[in-house]
């Protein structure tokens, strides 16, 4: 029979454990506090957003991957949120949206999480652009300002439009990896959204966190329009393109597969 010590010590490691469980953010929570942006010029935001998704990338010692077609890709490991420093990385992120995060790995998803502080890092307004640790919260926002002509983030068919840098990249996760009507998407949604940040010569280089545990680098072959293929590494179901500094009218919304 344990003596009363050791029964005190399992009931306290228990406890312990379970402080550090909830510490770990729901991923559906919003920011828990007003995130405090330092406005920019919608262009100078547009180019901060390639340049610090670029910067994160680096920070986590370039991990990359090279798809050559679905199933195919070449990897280039990097750090991830299992080392020390990438989970002090990935703290940082949630930070910025106002959750506490311990400083270790949790299996809660942040590439919204990521994608949302680059925007608030970036300068970009909560009203042009909602942060949330879960990507259907933000995209919903997006597509209920469809008929907005002064919207600043628009969702297009991935199939109508050639994306740039600044724009998102969106497909579905796990039973949601069919896609997703971008107008209806429901909520708790398993999505994964990327950073582009270059289009060109037949490749599309895109950003993104929690990709493989870390920030990292995706490489995809394009057509000569430079718009996704249909047959690609992941269903894209969604591009997000980004208006921020421009003035002419916005790509008109396109039914999604």
């Amino acid at each position: 029979m344990p003596s009363r010590t050791a029964v005190l010590v399992l009931v306290l490691a228990g406890l312990g454990a379970c402080t550090l469980a909830e510490r770990c953010p729901d991923p559906s929570l919003r920011p828990a506090r007003a995130p405090l942006v330092q406005p920019r010029p919608e262009a100078e935001a547009r180019l901060a957003l390639v340049e610090l998704a670029y910067e994160e990338w680096r920070r986590f010692g370039q991990p990359t991957i090279t798809w050559r077609g679905p199933g195919s890709g070449e990897r280039q490991a990097g750090l991830s949120d299992r080392d020390a420093r990438g989970a002090a990385m990935v703290a940082g992120y949630w930070r910025t949206l106002g959750h506490d995060w311990p400083e270790r790995r949790c299996a809660t998803p942040w590439s919204a999480t990521f994608v949302s502080q680059l925007m608030i890092r970036a300068g970009v307004g909560a009203r042009e652009f909602e942060p949330a640790a879960a990507h259907w919260i933000y995209l919903r926002a997006i597509a209920a300002q469809a008929q907005d002509p002064t919207a600043r983030f628009r969702i297009v068919a991935p199939d109508r439009i050639a994306p740039r840098p600044g724009d998102l990249i969106c497909h579905g996760r796990g039973i949601g990896r069919r896609g997703f009507d971008a107008a209806n998407i429901p909520e708790g949604a398993p999505l994964h959204c990327d950073l582009v940040v270059a289009n060109r010569d037949g490749w599309l280089d895109a950003i993104g966190g929690n990709v493989s545990g870390a920030v990292t680098l995706s490489r995809r072959p394009v057509d000569a329009a430079g718009r996704l293929p249909a047959a690609s590494d992941q269903p894209w179901f969604a591009v997000v393109s980004n208006r921020l500094g421009e003035t002419a009218a916005p790509p008109r919304p396109g039914p999604t597969s």
